[in-house]
């Protein structure tokens, strides 16, 4: 969908800024986790609103997890579950570099 095409309401949506207690019940992890991935600069992108306060916007959380899909699903990492040798391959690897990790 191009942004001509969308509405005020679908682009306001992917602006709205959530708060760290937001973004951390949106994605399922407790608040802790959240500020430690963004001190490793590997959580969603923030946006800094004003001294000492920073959002996230929900284009960036979204952004965020699209470049997290795995393409495969890892076994080894499922508790009790029979191993297939199936690799974990993060979204747009080839599999010659993950021969090579």
């Amino acid at each position: 969908m191009t942004t001509e095409t969308r509405s005020l309401d679908e682009l306001l949506v992917d602006m709205k800024i959530l708060n760290f207690n937001e973004t951390a019940h949106i994605l399922g992890i407790c608040l802790r986790t959240l500020k430690d991935l963004r001190q490793k600069g590997a959580g969603p992108r923030a946006t800094i609103l004003s001294t000492g306060r920073i959002g996230f916007r929900v284009k960036d959380i979204r952004e965020w997890l699209d470049s997290r899909a795995e393409t495969q699903q890892v076994d080894a990492e499922i508790p009790n579950a029979p191993t297939t040798g199936l690799a974990m391959v993060p979204s747009g690897t080839q599999r010659n570099e993950v021969a090579r990790q």
